[in-house]
C-alpha cells in the first residue's frame, strides 16, 4: 500500500507492519527540504504506529557535510525515539561506509532503536521480522512492489 506523500514514495505492508523508502540525496542546497521530508516521514509512522522500517540507501547521493549530514540525521533519529518503532533496517551498497557516523548519531540522539545494515531488501525484511514471526521465511514474491 502506498502511503501519500508529495516528496518521498512510502510504501506499507499492513499485515507485516513494516514501512520502506528509499533514503532521498542530500544536497547542499536542499537541507530545509530534508528535514521536511524526514520529519514527514516520523509523522507518517506515529500516524499509522508502524513498528518496522526499512530504509534503501543504496542508491542514495550524499553530497552535503559531514557535519552538517550528521547534524540532519540525527535530528530523523530523535523524531524516531517518539515512534512505537521496534526494529530498523538499512540497505546500503557498502556496510561498513558510514557505520561510524550511525552511531555516533544513535548516541547523539539517545536512540536505542535496533538498527542494522544489510545488502538486500530480503535480508533487511527476514531480519526486521525474525522475532515476531520465526518460521517466516521471505521469498522474491513477497517483495513489495519497488
Amino acid at each position: 500500500m502506498l502511503i501519500p506523500n508529495k516528496f518521498i514514495k512510502l510504501e506499507y505492508d499492513p499485515a507485516k507492519d513494516v514501512l520502506y523508502f528509499r533514503w532521498p540525496d542530500f544536497y547542499e542546497y536542499a537541507v530545509p527540504e530534508l528535514k521536511y521530508v524526514l520529519k514527514s516521514i516520523t509523522d507518517t509512522i506515529k500516524s499509522y504506529d508502524i513498528k518496522y522500517l526499512i530504509i534503501d540507501a543504496s542508491k542514495s547521493v550524499i553530497s552535503i557535510s559531514d557535519p552538517l549530514y550528521v547534524e540532519v540525521t540525527t535530528q530523523f533519529s530523535i523524531d524516531l525515539k517518539f515512534t512505537r518503532l521496534k526494529k530498523s533496517a538499512r540497505i546500503i551498497d557498502d556496510i561498513t561506509l558510514r557505520e561510524a557516523q550511525v552511531k555516533e548519531i544513535k548516541a547523539k540522539a539517545g536512540l536505542v532503536l535496533e538498527t542494522k545494515s544489510f545488502k538486500t531488501y530480503n535480508e533487511a525484511l527476514e531480519w526486521l521480522l525474525s522475532n515476531e514471526m520465526p518460521e517466516h521465511s521471505v521469498t522474491e514474491e513477497q517483495h513489495l512492489d519497488l
